[in-house]
């Protein structure tokens, strides 16, 4: 017992020459070989000796031991049950078993075993301390705690027993008992691999992250590649934000222990952070197949469909998990962003409701709650919520995004646009930050800066319908009209099914053939005014014609009236054909007779003409009743639109106006006539032979005898 393997190795080996085939000898060579680590030669010893001596206990107990060394479990359970038969209740055969039990997960198996050894031999520390991981091993937390309690006091400061009562208070959420345990175990057996992974393991728990790292770092120094410290490590790596690092370290342990639940679980949540929710979803069917009626699963499962646009699956784990584990408000949360997405809202507000209550001022809960209410155009209330989530989780470009368009909705777009300098400082280059602020900017009329945000949101995500679809209305808005074509051709791409698409594309080509080259004819120095449509306000209806309706209205303390051309209809094409007319004529002139074009509209499918105000209507209203018009008055008239004409025919190129009639001669307040509706107009320039003009004395004349008679 002086612990001299190598010479008591070298005694027996003189022993076996002289006397050979000695069962006896085998077996205690055997046994020397074992203490030094020679498994393979003292297996060899142990079969010769069973040859020799066959069914003796001895040996097969000492066989049992060395194949559970060389991990042949079932060989060395064989080997032991044999042992166990011919000498019963044999302490150190049940122990060796116990091990080999283990190793094989019979835990229970382990267990009964270890309750005859304690039988046999009460209070002994090592079986208490085996014991109690083997309960551990079958979640008896609190007996294994018990086990080990004992064997601490039997034998105290063992790093082995405190180690192991660690792991025990981690599983019964003792995370401070368990971290004075294994810093106990680490003081006596420093370096200690399977300390520092257990170690690891509770400062994960207590979010001590760095700490953790630190310790399964050393774990894998002392023991690479162990499924245990790579799966700790992986998910410390995911709380620290480390997706990448967290990965290699799961698909590593997934090798080393494949199809393990945990590991395929952190790694479906891991790959679902890194967008990678195709092989999110694959880890998480499989840890479904080997762990089913998981609500965790169920639920992560839940949000990687709703990533993939499967909703309704999404909607179907959630309903389970729901189920499963009722109340919970991550379940709730998740659920109702799938209601959301399916526009289910007043469901989505229910479950964030209850989510509210179960886990109050949840920034997260109220930031979607405050959409969800957006939705319902609930919008105090939704401010309400985001205020409150602004304050819980300041500086969240999300939650700014987000109230910045409740605030529009308020009509506060100076709140709005300052939410989104905020979001656009705290995450910079964002494309819906820059989108939404475009979107501000072009509400305030500012399309300048909303050109700016929306070309760098464009660059970002280049094709991104909304983008693109606020970059063309502000455009539209600054008269660039080649650019709004251009991306309208994008987005026709992008969506070739889209109606409003095809159509806007038809009026852009409409405004570059014929309307851009209409008021490039007006004069440099003509006031005709490019309108937007907001600057518009619609009054009383005047009247309406084949192309359109008039509204009276206002602008700038001066009294207009607005003509509203037809959008579609069997007149639609008369329509624009009268607003190319009107715009070349009236905008090239000016006459006391001739009514005075202040301007023009055309934004989309929106064309308008904006005209000084007649207070007196038109003619036909006066014309047929009783003594509203003297005759002095008649004759004014008449002369007004006979010079009002002679004009018109003065004018190179000649303006024909081709409708002259009652219902398109405007009285002013004075009864002063002005020629108005210039739709069917022409121009004559001097080669038109086929077309005469009838002098302006002719319709003199005409009006005259019309008034007499």
């Amino acid at each position: 017992m002086l612990d001299d393997y190598q010479g008591a190795l070298e005694d027996l080996d003189k022993v076996d020459v002289l006397e050979p085939n000695k069962a006896f000898t085998l077996r205690t060579r055997a046994d020397v070989k074992c203490m030094l680590y020679d498994y393979q030669g003292a297996l060899e010893d142990l079969d010769k000796a069973d040859v020799l001596e066959p069914n003796n206990a001895s040996t097969l107990r000492i066989r049992g031991n060395v194949k559970r060394m060389l991990k042949d479990y079932q060989g060395a359970l064989e080997d032991l049950d044999k042992a166990d038969v011919l000498e019963p209740n044999n302490a150190f055969t049940l122990n060796i078993r116990e091990h080999v039990k283990y190793m094989l997960n019979d835990y229970q198996g382990a267990l009964e075993d270890l309750d005859k050894v304690d039988v046999l031999d009460p209070n002994n520390a090592s079986t208490l301390r085996i014991r109690g991981n083997v309960k551990r091993m079958l979640k008896d937390y609190q007996r294994a705690l018990e086990d080990l309690d004992k064997a601490n006091v039997l034998e105290p400061n063992n790093a082995s027993t405190l180690r192991t009562r660690g792991r025990v208070k981690y599983m019964l959420d003792d995370y401070q008992g368990a971290l004075k345990d294994l810093d106990k175990a680490d003081v006596l057996e420093p370096n200690n691999a399977s300390t520092l992974t257990a170690r690891g393991d509770v400062k994960r728990k207590l979010k001590d992250y760095q700490g953790a790292l630190e310790d399964l770092d050393k774990a894998d120094d002392f023991e690479p590649n162990n499924a245990s410290t790579l799966i700790a490590r992986g998910d410390v790596n995911y709380m620290l934000d480390d997706y990448q690092e967290a990965l290699e370290d799961l698909d590593k342990a997934d090798v080393l222990e494949p199809n393990n639940a945990f590991t395929l679980k952190i790694r479906g949540n891991v790959k679902k952070m890194l967008k990678d929710y195709q092989g999110a979803l694959e880890d998480l069917d499989r840890v479904d197949v080997l762990e089913p009626n998981n609500a965790s699963t169920l639920r992560t499962r839940g949000r990687v469909k709703y990533m993939l646009d499967d909703c309704q699956g999404a909607l179907e784990d959630l309903d389970k998990a729901d189920v499963l584990e009722p109340n919970n408000a991550s379940t709730l949360m998740a659920r109702g962003d799938v209601n959301y997405l399916l526009d289910d809202y007043q469901e989505t507000l229910e479950d964030l409701d209850k989510a509210d209550v179960l886990e109050p001022n949840n920034a997260s809960t109220l930031r979607i709650r405050g959409r969800v209410k957006y939705m319902l155009h609930d919008y105090e209330g939704a401010l309400e919520d985001l205020d409150k989530a602004d304050v819980l989780e300041p500086n969240n470009a999300s939650t700014l995004r987000i109230r910045r368009r409740v605030k529009c909705m308020l009509d506060d777009f100076q709140g709005a646009l300052e939410d989104l300098h905020k979001a656009d400082v705290l995450e910079p280059n964002n494309a819906s930050t820059l989108t939404a602020r475009g979107d501000g900017n072009y509400v305030l009329d500012d399309y300048h800066g909303a050109l700016e945000d929306l070309d760098k949101a464009k660059v970002l995500e280049p094709n991104n319908v909304s983008i693109l679809t606020s970059y063309a209305n502000t455009n539209w808005s600054l008269n660039k009209y080649h650019v709004v074509l251009e991306t309208m051709d994008k987005l026709h791409h992008l969506k070739p099914n889209d109606y409003s698409i095809l159509q806007t594309k038809k009026w852009l080509k409409w405004i570059l053939d014929v309307y851009q080259p209409t008021i490039e004819l007006l004069p440099f120095n003509s006031n005709i005014q490019s309108f937007t449509y907001n600057e518009l306000n619609f009054g009383t209806s005047l009247g309406k014609g084949a192309f359109g309706e008039v509204y009276q209205s206002w602008w700038k303390d001066m009294k207009i009236a607005i003509k509203v051309l037809k959008k579609s209809g069997s007149h639609h094409e008369g329509a624009k054909k009268s607003f190319i007319s009107e715009v070349r004529t009236l905008g090239t002139i000016r006459h006391i007779n001739v009514v005075s074009l202040l301007g023009y509209c055309i934004e989309g499918s929106k064309h308008m003409l904006v005209y000084e105000y007649i207070s007196n209507s038109s003619l036909d209203k006066w014309l047929y009743e009783d003594n509203l018009l003297d005759w002095d008055r008649r004759v004014c008239i008449i002369i007004g639109v006979a010079q009002g004409l002679a004009h018109l025919h003065k004018c190179n190129p000649i303006i024909v106006h081709l409708d002259i009639k009652p219902q398109n001669i405007l009285l002013d307040q004075v009864y002063n006539p002005k020629l108005a509706d210039f739709g069917f107009a022409k121009f004559l320039d001097g080669k038109d032979e086929d077309v005469v003009c009838a002098p302006p004395f002719f319709f003199l004349l005409v009006m005259c005898i019309h008034t007499i008679f």
